[in-house]
């Protein structure tokens, strides 16, 4: 029967490539944010390349909308607007880009034109390129037929009340390389569109890359949602079968690419975040045609020189570890938690057979446990004292707490079963609190018992108000040590560090732990964690974040 295609490449589930070339890509991507609704522009879609069926968008001012013959002074400015998307994804009707695009529109008082182009892998490079520089020439074809004859069926009237001569290129990401690439291809003062001039360019985050990794590609290869890795991905879908990260299309400083330096080129801005991973692909793109360009002026004796510009948008701190958006730490060391907890869909059990209360058990941190007791035993007398159960839960070291629903569910469950006194102790969290921190609390956790039980057992305090009442009725001769994932680790590191017979406890005394599922690793993989590396929920790089 022969074998059937695999997957080769996957983006997000939405686009797949398969080893016999075929492709699937989901008939919508999906996007939470709404559309604007703005009713100060106007938009309408036109179509500008009738061989590939591809269609522009056009965005103008409600209050320029109807004008058809407007002095050259209040004429609106062009900008052309060009999506990201790692040329695999986007369209001008995608949610961010036409926001975006009401936005410019509505902030700079422009006509925009966001048109789209073809999509990758269906459509490799160059022919996004082709298809940036056709929508150039539609409106260099626009423009013509005004100039010529204003009753035109072709020539859209929304452009009758526009500036040719006050254009502009903004591109975004994998647009900001396409503008680049207009601003190489149309040279400065864009003659062969005429009567249109572009007098400029922006490039937001433009999508570069090369064969050498950057500094800031190795040291940050993750944002919040990108990664090196999509990027790459990106990549060997769109550009031609067997090329590489310095073609000409993707590293315009590679070994293949023209010199910009003899190029003469319109003003450039460009943009990026100082957290971003192609930050120094955009820093050195700038400064090494700033420093070429400054070079090949003095050798002609020439002062003109091309202005680039490079605006970084500050070096505001960013995301080197997200745990799914509940807790991230950021470059700087800052932290941001979820005040929520993690979110939870498992009701807290409702059990009037288990009483249960929380104590503080280290002011300093003010870090508290919580006790479970059977109600037939609250009031318990000596002869019928109840064994003591520390339970220290999971969640890494990073979350959790002993009111978190499924940890709360199972000591209560533990309490009712077992018939046992079930203490749940919370631990000092990382990141904001790293190991040693939680086996200190842990280990600190069953001194406080201790101090219980020297205070009832060896001075008979009964009435003292340091004195836990629940613990009257406890047997502190058969304490147990149960642990869950890092608990398990935690129910480890007491266990080596009390030894047999936990003599510093006296007069408690631990007869022995349960460790479940203990949370350990190693530099050197074991068998399993080689061939399954991931569970239903967890996987090997959660655990080792």
């Amino acid at each position: 029967m022969g074998s059937l295609p695999h997957v080769v490449e996957d983006c997000f589930g939405l686009l797949k490539l398969y080893s016999d070339g075929s492709i699937s890509r989901h008939p919508e991507e999906p996007c939470a944010t709404p559309l604007l609704n703005d009713d100060s522009i106007l938009f309408k879609d036109l179509l500008f390349d009738p061989n590939h069926n591809l269609q522009l968008r056009l965005y103008k001012p409600a209050a320029a909308a109807a004008v058809s013959t407007t002095p050259s002074d209040t004429k609106l400015p062009i900008l052309f607007y060009f999506h990201g998307g790692g040329f695999c994804f986007g369209s001008r009707e995608f949610p961010h880009f036409h926001n975006l695009s009401i936005r410019l529109a509505a902030a700079l008082n422009v006509l925009v034109i966001a048109p789209d182009h073809r999509l990758a892998p269906e459509h490799r490079q160059p022919a996004a390129v082709d298809d940036a520089r056709l929508a150039l020439k539609w409106l260099q074809g626009q423009a013509k037929g005004i100039g010529a004859m204003h009753g035109d069926e072709k020539v859209d009237s929304w452009l009758t009340g526009v500036d040719f001569d006050r254009v502009f290129v903004l591109g975004d990401s994998s647009g900001g390389n396409l503008a680049h690439h207009l601003a190489v291809g149309l040279e400065a003062g864009s003659a062969e569109l005429a009567p249109v001039r572009v007098r400029g360019y922006v490039l937001l985050s433009p999508f570069f890359g090369g064969n050498v990794r950057t500094r800031s590609e190795e040291e940050h290869p993750s944002e919040p949602f990108w990664s090196l890795d999509m990027y790459d991905r990106f990549w060997r879908l769109s550009l031609p079968i067997g090329s590489t990260l310095d073609h000409p299309l993707v590293n315009p400083l590679g070994p293949f690419s023209q010199s910009l330096a003899e190029v003469p080129l319109d003003p450039i801005l460009l943009v990026v975040g100082g957290g971003e991973i192609l930050r120094d692909r955009v820093v050195d793109y700038a400064t090494r045609q700033k420093l070429e360009r400054v070079k090949k002026q003095r050798e002609k004796g020439n002062k003109k020189n091309t202005k680039i510009s490079i605006l970084k948008m500050g070096t505001l701190p960013y995301v080197v570890e997200d745990f799914d958006g509940l807790l991230k730490l950021y470059n700087d060391g800052s932290i941001f938690r979820t005040p929520d907890e993690l979110p939870c869909a498992t009701p807290l059990l409702n059990d009037d057979s288990i009483l249960f209360k929380d104590l503080v058990f280290d002011q300093k941190h003010n870090l508290h446990l919580r006790l479970y007791k059977p109600t037939a035993a609250a009031a318990a007398v000596s002869d019928t004292k109840l064994p003591i159960l520390f339970y220290f839960h999971g969640g890494g070291f990073c979350f959790g707490t002993r009111k978190y629903p499924n940890f709360h569910n199972l000591s209560m469950r533990l309490a009712a079963a077992l018939n046992m006194l079930v203490i749940a102790p919370d631990l000092r969290l990382a990141p904001e609190h790293r190991l040693p921190a939680a086996a200190d609390d842990a280990r600190l956790a069953l001194q406080w018992l201790q101090g219980q039980a020297k205070a009832i057992l060896m001075h008979g305090n009964k009435d003292d108000e340091k004195v836990e009442t629940w613990l009257t009725g406890v047997d502190f001769d058969r304490v147990f040590v149960l642990g869950d994932s890092s608990g398990g680790s935690m129910a480890h590191h007491l266990a080596a560090g009390f030894e047999a017979g936990s003599a510093e406890l006296a007069p408690a005394k631990v007869r022995g732990y349960v460790l479940l599922s203990p949370f350990f690793g190693g530099n050197v993989r074991t068998r399993r964690e080689e061939e399954q590396p991931s569970e239903t929920f967890w996987n090997m790089e959660k655990y080792e974040r």
